[in-house]
């Protein structure tokens, strides 16, 4: 997975249905929540070029988490691969059982941030829970806004994390 795209890729097969019968596309299809296989055209059309040439394919992570995938956070990402011919689609690979997992963002923590004792008139210190649900990856920052009166706006500079 790079990022928020799960990128699938294949082997060409070794018999493509015989000498001088070349594969012309691919068919890849992902597993949805109800055990059926479905297609991703938009972003994994099997009959460009480019993929028929590449072996591979990339699919937004957010397409898989809705409809008519619905993949929940923790579901392995499941595909199968076909490839076409002039005669017909063969039969489909088997599918994976290792890969990417469905990730979805993290929960909000569990409560607000609290003002910390080192606050000064120059320097607010504030802790936070940490957030129980991660989505299934690991959190790699924190973001915290603070209200100036006018608006709340991002707080800048250097921030030292303190998480209870």
């Amino acid at each position: 997975m790079d990022g928020t795209k799960v990128k699938v890729s294949w082997t060409a097969p070794s018999n493509s249905g015989g000498t001088g019968v070349p594969v012309t596309a691919y068919q890849v299809l992902f597993k949805q929540s109800d055990g059926l296989y479905s297609t991703i055209h938009a972003e994994c059309d099997g009959t460009s070029a480019t993929i028929v040439a590449a072996l591979q394919c990339e699919v937004e992570m957010t397409t898989l988490l809705s409809a008519p995938f619905n993949l929940l956070e923790g579901t392995l990402v499941v595909v199968v691969v076909q490839a076409l011919n002039v005669i017909d689609y063969s039969v489909p690979s088997a599918p994976n059982t290792v890969g990417v997992l469905a990730q979805v963002v993290p929960h909000a923590p569990t409560s607000a941030p609290v003002r910390g004792a080192s606050t000064t008139e120059s320097q607010i210190e504030a802790t936070m829970a940490t957030v129980t649900s991660t989505g299934g990856s690991p959190i790699i920052s924190y973001s915290l806004e603070i209200n100036d009166g006018s608006g709340f706006v991002s707080v800048a500079g250097d921030p030292i994390y303190q998480l209870s």
